[in-house]
């Protein structure tokens, strides 16, 4: 959201400064902003609790921030070996979690370059800054959504309810931008409603590293493959999906995005269908123990 408002600002503001144009101030800007970050990241996250104690804390402090993950997660230790992808890829989780990430970093697609490359082909209507600002509209409602979905997954324990309201607006955008023929606001309301698929990624990491918190191999095997594996499909499949020379309709490319969105909602079923099914299994078999939170925790 807010790199939309720097890049008009550097635009407007220091084309030909020294120069160099607008756009070359920008990466120098970005530059400086990115090196304090990375001294703040070194010292504000220097290791893992398990590990060695941060100078910064007391011996206490310490102490209290291993407790806090007792009984909650396996150790961060991972011990390699070839159970460990037997078990994993014997199991449900693998499959359907990365098919869901898969999902929603495709659906995450429009609101990004082709809002952009839509807006630039209509430079008859908007100016370059309104071309920089209007996408941080869709970034702004996406914080929000994923702040107030935080807000309920921690007070509820069910990440499913925030994920299936988040997707009917995304599934309605996509059918607005497929629709085309709703004006210039309806598709500037397409375009901007799919922005509560940001509530998606946080909501499905959670979720899946609650579901396997007792097994750190698989957590680890999982979590990586759906970044790895949903980032590798988007890399190529929005080239096919939103070519820049189909801008501003990009009607095949939403065509499929409309097909995902409803996807995702058998996802977000199938994910809290086996989660349940599985926690059952664990009451009933004795693993774990039932209390009166066990069953509505999903």
């Amino acid at each position: 959201m807010f790199a939309g408002y720097l890049q008009a600002a550097a635009y407007k503001n220091l084309s030909d400064v020294g120069g160099l144009e607008g756009w070359r101030w920008l990466f120098i800007i970005c530059t400086i902003i990115t090196i304090p970050v990375c001294l703040l990241g070194f010292f504000v996250f220097p290791d893992l609790p398990h590990r060695k104690k941060p100078y910064f804390l007391t011996e206490a402090q310490h102490n209290l921030s291993r407790s806090r993950l007792h009984g909650i997660t396996a150790p961060a230790q991972i011990q390699m070996s070839k159970t460990i992808f037997k078990r994993v890829w014997g199991r449900w989780h693998w499959y359907v979690l990365v098919f869901h990430w898969c999902l929603l970093d495709q659906n995450s697609l429009a609101a990004g370059t082709p809002f952009s490359l839509y807006l630039k082909a209509k430079s008859s209507i908007y100016s370059v800054t309104q071309i920089n600002t209007l996408p941080t509209i869709t970034t702004a409602i996406s914080v929000i959504c994923a702040i107030a979905a935080g807000f309920v997954a921690d007070k509820t324990g069910k990440f499913w309810i925030p994920s299936v309201l988040a997707t009917i607006p995304v599934f309605i955008g996509a059918l607005l931008l497929v629709s085309w023929n709703v004006g210039e606001s309806g598709r500037l309301a397409g375009f901007m409603i799919i922005g509560t698929e940001g509530v998606l990624s946080p909501m499905s990491m959670s979720w899946t590293t609650t579901l396997l918190a007792n097994d750190a191999a698989e957590r680890a095997i999982v979590t990586a493959s759906m970044n790895a594996i949903g980032q590798a499909f988007t890399a190529w499949t929005q080239l096919f999906q939103y070519p820049a020379t189909e801008a501003p309709n990009f009607h095949k490319g939403f065509i499929s995005f409309s097909v995902t969105a409803a996807l995702q909602f058998v996802t977000i079923g199938t994910i809290y269908f086996l989660a349940r099914r599985e926690l059952h299994h664990k009451v009933k078999t004795g693993e774990i123990e039932e209390t009166k939170t066990t069953i509505t925790e999903l």
